[in-house]
């Protein structure tokens, strides 16, 4: 986990494209619960 922190904050683009992916897989899963 240490490591993963590491590369996160060395490369700041990652922690983007971490946060869109929770965001779909959110929506993904609010959308399977409405339907």
């Amino acid at each position: 986990m240490k490591e993963l922190w590491r590369t996160l904050h060395l490369s700041p683009s990652s922690v983007d494209c971490a946060s869109v992916l929770l965001r779909c897989s959110a929506l993904l899963f609010l959308h399977r619960y409405t339907l």
